[in-house]
């Protein structure tokens, strides 16, 4: 026997929700009805701690989730400030319930992650053992129900909002520095055009001349890969293979800009990362090249999610955000000077997690076509 589907405010005929609200509280209905704003005052609170009570009526629940919700989504300022212990207690007192719904409406839950992600960093944050913390929400959360693929990707958001926010407060951010249009041929059709230069067509070498990603990928010519090297690419997962289509680490460094690594983990991949390592002698590195997302064409690139958000890691202390535009274009950030250049030196690494995505329309992996460097020391 199937399980029955809850019903929700917007399920209810006008009829019923008529009826419903006449039976209701007056703090309620009189909200309901914009006789008051909600502000933070005594009232709103009265007005907070009944919506948020244990309310075992199902027509009453669906109200009080309702009125939550909207006032949730409304608020700003210290309103919104005193709003996350309300959101915590909603979402631990009838997580199936509650987390159903805000599968189904990602900005709506979105609004309840960061709420009640700002409540835990206000109180004692991820590592604390007692009161507000994430490990409190989480057990709360699962004590009431064994739905983990319905739990996690709501415990991942609060989790990602976490890192963020933190991270904001870390590090420099750091946007493109400028960034390149892309006519995207294949790689065949490079090859092709590369077959007819060297045959003697003059106006095959013009093309190539002119295309960015020609001479960024596919180009003989020399760059700071004459004298760079990188001992690895290792990823912290990778989507397994479809077909002969791999997923791995070495797709994002391997100049095809039609291969591709796709994070491999449940949901939006955000804490997922590509490690770089050099030897110590690597000339120094000034500048992160990024395609992102899974640029071959517009569709895949859309189905798929792209980055929003990389924390940069040097020699795995944190070191900067890169704040990528949601473009097929080819993004160019100036890090700084990176790498000791020293034939004595240790080995060092760069490290890339996704702190924040840009959903795509049909798949939740996150995918970088490519991501690669260039720098001094080199000529």
């Amino acid at each position: 026997m199937q399980p029955k589907t809850p019903m929700y405010w917007e399920d209810f005929t006008a009829a019923r929700r008529d009826r419903i609200l006449e039976q209701a509280d007056p703090l309620i209905s009189d909200y309901y009805a914009g006789r008051f704003i909600a502000s933070d005052d005594e009232r709103t609170e009265n007005l907070l701690d009944l919506l948020t009570s244990q309310q075992k009526d199902k027509d009453f629940r669906a109200l009080y989730f309702s009125v939550f919700n909207r006032i949730l989504m409304s608020s700003d300022g210290a309103l919104a400030e005193m709003l996350g212990p309300y959101a915590i207690k909603m979402v631990c007192e009838e997580p199936e319930y509650i987390l159903t719904y805000l599968r189904e409406n990602k900005t709506l839950e979105e609004e309840y992650a960061h709420s009640i992600g700002t409540e835990i960093l206000l109180s004692q944050g991820l590592s604390a053992d007692e009161g507000t913390s994430m490990k409190s929400v989480k057990e709360s959360v699962l004590s009431k129900t064994g739905d983990k693929g319905l739990v996690e990707p709501f415990l991942r958001r609060i989790e990602s909002f976490i890192s963020i926010s933190l991270a904001w407060e870390q590090v420099p951010h750091i946007k493109p520095d400028s960034t390149a249009t892309l006519t995207y041929k294949s790689k065949a059709q490079f090859e092709a055009l590369y077959d007819r230069v060297d045959s003697g067509d003059e106006s095959a070498l013009q093309v190539l001349e002119h295309d960015v990603l020609y001479q960024e990928l596919y180009s003989p010519a020399c760059s700071w890969y004459c004298g760079g090297e990188i001992l690895s690419v290792k990823a912290s997962s990778h989507l397994a293979p479809i077909g002969n289509m791999t997923y791995e680490a070495g797709n994002a460094h391997d100049f095809d800009h039609e291969r591709v690594w796709a994070e491999g983990v449940d949901g939006l991949g955000i804490g997922e990362y590509l490690e770089y390592e050099f030897p110590g002698n690597c000339p120094r590195i000034t500048t992160v090249k990024i395609m992102n997302g899974y640029v071959k064409n517009e569709t895949v690139w859309k189905d798929n999610a792209r980055v929003k958000q990389l924390k940069m890691y040097y020699q795995g202390k944190p070191y900067a955000i890169l704040d990528l535009e949601d473009t097929r274009n080819l993004q160019y950030f100036n890090v700084g000077v990176l790498g000791p250049y020293d034939a004595d030196a240790p080995n060092w690494k760069l490290r890339f997690e996704i702190l924040e995505v840009y959903e795509g329309e049909k798949y939740e992996d996150t995918v970088i076509s490519e991501l690669y460097f260039d720098g001094i020391d080199v000529h």
